[in-house]
């Protein structure tokens, strides 16, 4: 990633538990990572994997589960005790898990969607200035055009997403919009070839959005 910057080795572990509900067929991944040109130090994550739609989220994308090292002259990894470092991990893929349930419990009418669409990606309803035969003016209070496109295409990926409908109208379905957006939709793919899906401004949205979710979640 990053023009061949980056480098990730994707790992699979079977003593990480696996999750399944309706829609959604959740897998972890250990992803060990470093850099050719320093600018990354070497560590690990976790990465969710929903085999249904292919969709992607990074947990705890900033902290180091197992190991991590930095970039100095005589460089060691300080690894930590491997079996305590998976269940480590476990245990917080349990937590997760926990609340994937709990927001697949909770209903959400998709009629509602513009309200979570818009604090993902920090959209805000203010006046524009615009011009109409070189005379400025000020619109209504409304969306900026950039934002306005990405709820429209959050909207589509609610509706039509892979495994969408399968998840019902709920909040896991809502959170499961965003990350089908980051990962599949036609216009992050720029994105996608920098790796902000999974490390970057995307990968920040879907913690964002699986924060607020979250909130909406425990309101209920």
């Amino acid at each position: 990633m990053r023009g061949n910057r980056w480098l990730f080795v994707e790992l699979e572990h079977s003593d990480l538990p696996n999750f399944e509900i309706s829609g959604t067929m959740l897998v972890p991944k250990v992803w060990i990572g470093s850099s050719h040109d320093g600018t990354l130090a070497m560590k690990s994550t976790v990465k969710v994997v929903d085999t249904v739609c292919l969709n992607t989220f990074i947990m705890n994308a900033t902290s180091d589960l197992l190991f991590k090292t930095k970039h100095t002259k005589n460089a060691d990894a300080r690894i930590k005790d491997y079996e305590r470092g998976l269940r480590e991990t476990g245990e917080l893929l349990q937590q997760y898990y926990k609340s994937v349930v709990d927001m697949a419990n909770t209903p959400f009418s998709g009629r509602n969607t513009e309200k979570y669409f818009a604090e993902v990606v920090g959209a805000e309803k203010k006046p524009r200035t615009k011009r109409t035969n070189g005379e400025k003016y000020q619109t209504l209070p409304e969306y900026s055009g950039k934002h306005k496109n990405q709820l429209e295409q959050l909207q589509d990926s609610w509706n039509f997403g892979e495994g969408q409908v399968d998840r019902g109208e709920n909040v896991w379905r809502l959170f499961s919009s965003v990350t089908d957006w980051c990962d599949h939709h036609e216009a992050n793919e720029k994105n996608r070839l920098q790796g902000s899906h999974l490390l970057g401004n995307r990968a920040r949205q879907k913690q964002n959005a699986f924060n607020i979710a979250l909130d909406y979640t425990n309101q209920q």
